[in-house]
């Protein structure tokens, strides 16, 4: 896969059926890999932000919302607008321009993980459903997930994090209402408690040193859900970067029925690489 310098802000989301790219980054330390794809659904309601410095972001328009698609065009527009602001400060801008279209009788909304990349750290903020997954080896995973996958910011092994779900059914999890084991499958596993556009911005942060061999991995709901995150971390121990992306976007694609309206579904990975 060709790898070109990303020179311009580049958003990601279309009906069309999107191919995998790649590129790196201004300063050439960051490779990265990305695409989102319409999966069985009508529109793209998914959007993957990547800057040339360095902030890369999933977004995941909320279904059930009047204008899920809508809400994640304009948070992809404001973290581009703001990328070159704190974080967090990035994220609020989004937020706040989404509820910007709600009125009493509608609430449109967007699961958004953001992360910025720079020489020697990572950071990464969010809110909904969509995740990250930091892997700081690329050793074998001494400690793999167990098939029903835990959704939240756990230390794996020294090396992998997962970052926490803000769904319904965590939340209920979290307060020890059901097993961990039932969140996957529960009914309010695909609802949120908090996201972008919604009635209050409480994001989870999350910062770590990033050196060169470390990778995060980003997916929408709609792909860690099909994919799962033990796979995608057990590949990307066997795997260079853009044969990762390859082998995960053919696993993601093959699981998609047209007659289940299966979701939309994005993926991002970056890697830092030696100076």
């Amino acid at each position: 896969m060709r790898m070109d310098r990303l020179t311009k802000p580049l958003i990601l989301g279309s009906n069309e059926l999107s191919k995998p790219v790649a590129f790196k980054t201004e300063n050439g330390l960051f490779h990265i890999v990305a695409a989102c794809h319409i999966g069985g659904r009508k529109e793209n309601q998914d959007r993957i932000v990547l800057t040339p410095e360095g902030v890369v972001a999933v977004i995941d328009g909320m279904g059930g919302t009047k204008n899920g698609k809508k809400a994640a065009i304009l948070a992809a527009a404001a973290l581009v607008q703001h990328r070159r602001e704190k974080l967090e400060d990035a994220l609020l801008a989004a937020h706040q321009k989404v509820r910007s279209i709600n009125d009493d009788k509608s609430i449109s909304g967007a699961a958004v993980t953001v992360a910025r990349f720079t020489p020697n750290n990572a950071e990464a903020c969010w809110m909904g459903d969509t995740q990250f997954i930091m892997l700081r080896e690329r050793g074998r995973l001494r400690r793999l997930l167990s098939k029903r996958w835990i959704p939240r910011l756990v230390r794996m092994a020294p090396e992998c994090e997962i970052s926490k779900s803000h769904s319904i059914a965590q939340q209920l999890a979290d307060q020890g209402n059901i097993r961990q084991d039932e969140v996957h499958d529960h009914f309010y596993n695909n609802s949120l408690g908090k996201f972008v556009g919604g009635p209050e911005f409480a994001p989870d942060t999350f910062a770590t040193q990033f050196a060169p061999g470390n990778r995060m991995l980003l997916s929408s709901d709609g792909l860690h859900k099909e994919v799962n995150p033990a796979v995608m971390i057990e590949l990307s121990r066997k795997m260079l970067l853009e044969n990762l992306m390859t082998e995960v976007w053919r696993l993601s694609t093959e699981a998609i029925d047209p007659s289940e309206n299966t979701d939309n579904r994005s993926f991002a990975g970056v890697e830092r690489i030696a100076a």
